[in-house]
């Protein structure tokens, strides 16, 4: 049997979601990260407390979860922070100023 925290749970569902939402942004499919997250929230059922997966990024902090990333990218490319994203984590910004 393979011991699972919570907080490895959350972190192989919550980091493809944050990745794949920047990737939306930085593709240009949608202006703002607000855009990103109302998506979430309104398309997707995402618990409204958290405020969408670019507002969970920043409460957890950009360089933390590129930390986080790297016990998951054997798993795959979904796992690998985008070129704007680390970007954003390198500099200390945040997708909410």
């Amino acid at each position: 049997t393979v011991e699972v925290t919570d907080e490895e749970i959350v972190d192989r569902m919550m980091l493809p979601m944050i990745f794949e939402c920047a990737r939306c942004l930085e593709e240009k499919i949608v202006n703002t990260p607000q855009e990103v997250d109302m998506g979430l929230l309104m398309g997707l059922g995402f618990p409204p407390f958290r405020a969408g997966a670019l507002k969970y990024a920043d409460s957890v902090g950009l360089k933390n979860i590129t930390e986080k990333s790297q016990k998951y990218i054997e798993l795959g490319k979904m796992y690998e922070p985008t070129g704007g994203f680390k970007q954003l984590a390198d500099s200390g910004n945040t997708y909410y100023r």
